[in-house]
């Protein structure tokens, strides 16, 4: 009780009438600007929460618009990556190819090349063994007819054909 003693009840009616009087002035010239002011606000609010709100879709959408791209582009650069490792193979194939023909060309020639030397060399070798047996004949008519000397003319002829480069 000591409490309600140290309000005295002329004060307490003086501030209650007092706060009275400032709100009902304060209502009356404020009130409705504040009010207005608080729905400005409001709309404001709901207005900035809107475009947010689209800006946040259009986000989205364009998110999803380079995804979708994205994924387009990564598709054709693998495309284009094994179309290229495929040419690139096929080239090396004909590359091969190629290389094996004309060492295949090579070879047939060299051994054309190899057959024709061989035959002239054969040749070569024909006419000197001709030449060296009508040298045997020459010597062997020349000479006296005799084994012995006939021997001797053998083993030369024969030496001969040693001494000859193969």
């Amino acid at each position: 009780m000591d409490f309600f003693k140290m309000f005295d009840g002329s004060l307490l009616l003086v501030q209650v009438i007092s706060f009275l009087c400032l709100f009902f002035t304060l209502r009356a010239f404020f009130w409705k600007k504040f009010l207005i002011t608080l729905d400005r606000r409001k709309q404001h609010l709901q207005a900035e929460v809107a475009r947010i709100e689209t800006l946040q879709k259009e986000a989205a959408q364009l998110k999803a618009s380079y995804d979708e791209r994205l994924a387009g582009i990564e598709s054709q650069a693998q495309h284009t990556i094994d179309e290229a490792t495929a040419e690139a193979r096929r080239q090396a194939d004909e590359l091969r190819k190629d290389a094996h023909a004309q060492a295949q060309d090579i070879i047939t020639s060299a051994r054309s090349h190899v057959a024709n030397e061989l035959a002239k060399a054969r040749g070569e070798m024909k006419e000197q063994i001709i030449d060296l047996a009508l040298l045997a004949a020459e010597e062997l008519i020349d000479q006296k007819m005799t084994e012995e000397g006939d021997k001797k003319i053998v083993a030369d002829f024969l030496e001969k054909m040693e001494d000859l480069p193969r």
